[in-house]
């Protein structure tokens, strides 16, 4: 008997060894091998996890009642090969724990993970009753908290659960990842294992909680790689949270490195009386970063009644290495309180980020009430790099009675903002005596690099009665700092509209840039620009300000304000810049006008301020088109092409040239130039006023492709048309469409076409000692009426017999000119008494057949062909002791080569080249001219 006793006693305490240590393994079943989800944790905590891990299959349908079932494995913890799986098995609803009676009034929750490790929940529903109620409630439905701070919950799953709670709390959370333990207290992570990283969340639906997912971490050491949302995967559905006097958040992420945000669907806010964000990434503090995180593929729509405080689709406030924001959708917002902003998309750290990157993003059919700032997609606050990068931003409005609109907004970055699409955003009631502003793209901070190209902005509106002075639209807002360079080009804006009402001023621009070191704007398409108002502005491109600016190859037009009386209401550039020892290149642009206005109304295709200080915003203009056939106003008003602020032209360069200007037929309001006392109806007028200036500048029409849709290229009679003939500028080899121009004889305005054909001279003359004759003359064709100016000269070069071909842009068929050619060591020698002309574009001209054929007979006879007289080394239009002088020095030094004072072109010069100079001297050899 005791034998068996003390076997007995053994067996039972052997078996009670085993149970101990039974790790769980395989396949479970609920009900089954467990009546219970609860009863399955409270084994698994005892018992651990064996080889191969565990799966609790729980059957469809499957219900029970309770709360704080709490993971909490101390012994044989689950491993990245021996995980913990909890799963719906089989068709019909999903298994679903109705929350029991909770027992705290902050801290209780349906699941909780405690320091729990490698634990799957799929398909595995929870809801809180609202049986429950004051400290009964649920604060949570899945919450991963640490045991202590070396254990914290890592590489979870929660996914394809529902989570229904009751956001009576503002403390409610579908799922929490938190630095606390179940009780509670906060447990800051003493290294990585401390941790709550590795999770990830996705595929859930959660509804009725104040906030959806929230994800805090510690502010020192901090969580690792969650992931709210898997691209790829189910995404979470978050709705109808929110609803009270706290802020409220569909998805917060605080304090975490390398967070992925991604893929999920965020609906609600509705009801809250504070700050609302669809998802925010945010500090722990104010000091902590995130490395690198990302935001990508989320869906989100707010809906606020009744906040007076800021809202936010999406908010990446974290400071980060680098941060992703890309392929999010923010739209279907309502934000309907009085004076507090609507946000979009933004990205705004408190810190200092180096990159990010927002790109393929979507803000759409978004609508502010109030009167706050609406401010669509954000780049802004300390990014060293920022790229901004094909972005949507359309059908966008603010419905309050003034206030600002910014679709796209920087900041102090060095930044490239491109191929973004911003359309059909609008400020639609405005009214009263405060302003309203629609900026496209805008930046009003101190970018270091702002370079913004290829973007699509069009529809932008500001309707209503505004009678504010100083409203504003325009399509690109650069505002960065006197030390920025800035670059706009092959942007696209049109359809830009400002306030209408009696007395409504302010304006409607294109591009509007001020401040830089640097500014170029290139190759942009600005059209169908309109303020309605009855005092407004309206223009292309203006700068009003900054150092170094060049302006080339756009296309402007149709830009109108058909009520305003303002005297210089519509403008294609406007230049207001008075910036101290700066420049302002205008090259190779297309301007087209053809504005109405009202009984005053007065516009320019280019206007300037002028200064008496010529290094202030020093303005060299050249191989420009302004056309300006607007109708000026009935009682008074100025059609004027190119326009200036006073009289004083110190700071217009003397370069300045080879423009077209066109204001319609002559009269005394339709005009070429226009200094608010002086006007001038002619380019001749003009020309003589400006001189030295301007003198190969032209006044004809241009026929271009489409006017109204902004295409300026040239077509008709303007291909080939000599008047548009321009000079090259070096540096500016293409034109508006990359095309190269020609090197030698580019078109004036932005498009370069059809090589021009030129009028052409087929030249033969003899020098009278060189030979061979190869060698380079100057020719010039000039006026026959005194004072016989200089019409073109080139240089050529003349072929063994004598002969060279020069094209001379400014010739006309039928108009007499002298020909002039100038030789190294010869007499200029000019064409006979009362000058040639070209026919048909073409002049042969033979110098060697007749002394009579220079003027004055001023020729020798050569070997039976008339000659340019030899010896006139200096170049002083006579033969004489002082070009003796050169040459017997020269023959004395000995010098080879080529010298102007070897007449006979032999490479030395000798005792033959001052005896050809002697005799010509002797003779009295100099020019003979008119």
């Amino acid at each position: 008997m005791k034998k068996f006793f003390i076997s007995f006693v053994f067996l039972i305490i052997t078996g009670m060894n085993f149970n101990v240590h039974a790790a769980l393994t395989g396949i479970k079943t609920i009900p089954g091998d467990y009546p219970t989800i609860s009863a399955a944790i409270a084994d698994l905590n005892f018992q651990g996890v064996g080889s191969g891990g565990v799966i609790f299959n729980v059957s469809a349908g499957h219900t029970e009642t309770a709360s704080n079932l709490t993971i909490s494995i101390t012994a044989n913890q689950p491993t990245s090969s021996n995980t913990v799986i909890f799963q719906k098995n089989g068709g019909g609803t999903n298994p679903l724990i109705t929350a029991a009676p909770g027992i705290s009034a902050s801290y209780d929750g349906i699941i909780k993970f405690s320091g729990a490790d490698y634990i799957t929940f799929d398909a595995i529903d929870l809801v809180d009753p609202v049986s429950n109620t004051g400290n009964a409630v649920m604060e949570w439905g899945y919450a991963l908290m640490r045991a202590s701070t070396t254990d914290g919950s890592q590489h979870n799953v929660i996914k394809n659960c529902v989570i229904t709670l009751q956001k009576i709390s503002s403390l409610s959370y579908g799922i929490y990842i938190i630095n606390r333990d179940t009780n509670g207290t906060v447990v800051a992570a003493s290294d990585v294992n401390g941790l709550n990283s590795y999770n990830k969340l996705y595929g859930n639906v959660i509804s009725n909680v104040y906030k959806g997912i929230v994800a805090i971490s510690s502010s020192t050491v901090r969580d690792i790689d969650n992931e709210i949302g898997v691209n790829g995967q189910t995404a979470n559905s978050i709705t109808n949270w929110g609803g009270s006097t706290v802020s409220a958040e569909g998805i917060r992420c605080e304090g975490q490195i390398n967070v992925k945000i991604n893929n999920n669907i965020v609906s609600g806010g509705n009801g809250t009386a504070n700050a609302v964000y669809g998802i925010i990434a945010t500090l722990f503090g104010a000091t902590a970063s995130a490395p690198n995180y990302e935001i990508s593929y989320n869906q989100v729509s707010v809906t606020v009644n009744s906040s007076s405080s800021a809202t936010f689709g999406i908010r990446a406030l974290a400071t980060g290495d680098t941060v992703l924001l890309h392929h999010n959708t923010v739209e279907n917002c309502n934000a309907a309180h009085s004076s507090s902003a609507f946000n979009g998309i933004v990205h705004d750290p408190t810190g200092v980020t180096n990159a990010a990157y927002i790109y393929n993003n979507i803000v759409r059919n978004n609508t502010l009430s109030g009167t706050g700032s609406c401010n669509l997609l954000v780049g802004s606050g300390t990014i060293n790099y920022l790229i901004v990068h094909s972005n949507q931003v359309y059908g966008n409005q603010k419905t309050g009675a003034s206030g600002i609109m910014n679709c796209i907004q920087t900041g102090t970055a060095s930044l490239e903002c491109d191929s973004n699409l911003v359309y059909n955003n609008s400020i639609p009631n405005s009214s009263g005596t405060s302003s309203s502003f629609i900026y496209g793209y805008i930046n009003s901070s101190s970018s270091v690099r702002e370079i913004v190209y290829g973007n699509t902005i069009y529809n932008l509106t500001v309707g209503g009665f505004n009678t504010s002075a100083s409203s504003l639209v325009a399509g690109i807002r650069s505002n960065a700092a006197s030390t920025s360079i800035k670059e706009y080009y092959g942007n696209q804006i049109y359809g830009l509209s400002g306030v209408s009402g009696s007395v409504t001023t302010g304006g409607v621009y294109g591009l509007y840039s001020s401040l830089s070191a640097s500014t170029k704007i290139h190759e942009n398409k600005i059209y169908d620009i309109t303020n309605t108002g009855s005092t407004g502005t309206a223009g292309g491109c203006w700068v009003s300000s900054g150092s170094g600016i060049e302006i080339y190859n756009n296309f402007i037009s149709e830009i109108k304000t058909p009520l305003s009386t303002n005297s210089n209401a519509v403008t294609g550039i406007n230049l207001t810049s008075t910036t101290a020892s700066s420049t302002i290149k205008v090259y190779y642009n297309s301007v087209y006008l053809s504005a109405t206005g009202g009984a005053t109304f007065g516009s320019s295709g280019i206007s300037v301020t002028a200064n008496a200080t010529a290094t202030t915003a020093a303005l060299d203009m050249r191989n420009n088109i302004f056309i300006n056939i607007s109708t000026p106003g009935s009682t008074s008003g100025n059609t004027v092409a190119y326009r200036r602020s006073l009289a004083n032209l110190a700071n217009f360069s003397s370069s300045s040239d080879y423009n077209n200007f066109y204001a319609g037929s002559p009269s005394g309001n339709t005009l070429i130039f226009f200094d608010g006392t002086n006007g001038d109806q002619t380019l001749p007028q003009y020309q003589v006023r400006v001189s030295p200036r301007e003198s190969n500048s032209k006044s004809v029409p241009v026929t271009f492709q489409n006017t109204v849709n902004g295409d300026l290229h040239l077509i008709g009679g303007s291909i080939g048309d000599i008047n548009l003939l321009g000079s090259p500028v070096s540096g500016y080899s293409t034109d508006f469409d990359g095309n190269l121009r020609n090197a030698s004889f580019p078109y004036k305005g932005a498009d370069e076409s059809t090589a021009f054909t030129l009028p052409t001279l087929n030249l033969t003359v003899n020098l009278e000692a060189c030979s061979p004759m190869q060698d380079t003359v100057t020719v010039s064709i000039r006026n026959t009426i005194n004072p016989f100016t200089i019409v073109e000269s080139h240089k050529a070069y003349l072929s063994g017999t004598g002969s060279a071909a020069v094209s001379f842009a400014n010739a006309v068929n039928g108009t007499s000119y002298y020909i002039v050619v100038n030789h190294r060591n010869s007499i200029a020698t000019w064409s006979k008494s009362g000058g040639e002309i070209f026919t048909a574009g073409l002049l042969n001209y033979n110098f060697t057949t007749a002394a009579a054929q220079a003027y004055g007979n001023n020729m020798v006879l050569v070997s039976g062909k008339y000659s340019f007289y030899t010896g006139d080394v200096n170049q002083d239009e006579i033969v004489d002791a002082g070009d003796l002088s050169i040459i017997d020095n020269d023959a004395v030094a000995g010098l080879s080569g080529y010298n102007n004072s070897d007449l006979n072109c032999d490479s030395f010069v000798d005792a033959t080249d001052l005896s050809y100079c002697d005799n010509n001297a002797t003779i009295g050899v100099s020019v003979s001219k008119p």
